[in-house]
């Protein structure tokens, strides 16, 4: 390669270009190592969208923690959606999922989702229900 960069440097003056080509990939892209885990969900065992609406609740929000408790972000969606799709990078977690009103006010208790692992590029699916009994 310094000979083909030394040619365009010595050939600079006497042409109009030179094109440098590199077989390095560069970084890899995050969707090359990260994960995610799907957050499938019902109220009461539907997915009809006039359940949120009768239970006031506009979103779904899920806390995610590394396995030794640390924080690792909240991810709100759309309670009509009853599914998203959380990107995170390999490790080990826990999280825990609530729905809540306008105002980002809790309606139900927290549903948790038990420890689970992101390895790589791989999804991680899990199915959570809000019965009657979890709203305030």
């Amino acid at each position: 390669m310094n000979k083909l960069l030394l040619g365009c440097v010595l050939g600079a003056g006497l042409s109009s270009g030179c094109l440098f080509v590199s077989d390095d990939p560069g970084p890899a892209r995050r969707a090359d190592f990260t994960g995610a885990l799907v957050v499938d969900w019902s109220i009461n065992g539907t997915t009809n969208p006039d359940r949120c609406d009768q239970s006031d609740a506009t979103s779904l929000r899920v806390s995610v923690f590394t396995t030794s408790g640390d924080p690792v972000g909240d991810f709100v969606d759309d309670c009509a959606a009853f599914s998203t799709s959380i990107e995170l990078d390999p490790g080990s977690y826990y999280a825990d999922a609530v729905l809540e009103d306008a105002a980002g006010h809790a309606r139900t208790t927290p549903v948790p989702i038990d420890d689970f692992a992101i390895r790589g590029a791989d999804t991680f699916s899990v199915p959570i229900d809000f019965p009657a009994s979890s709203f305030y």
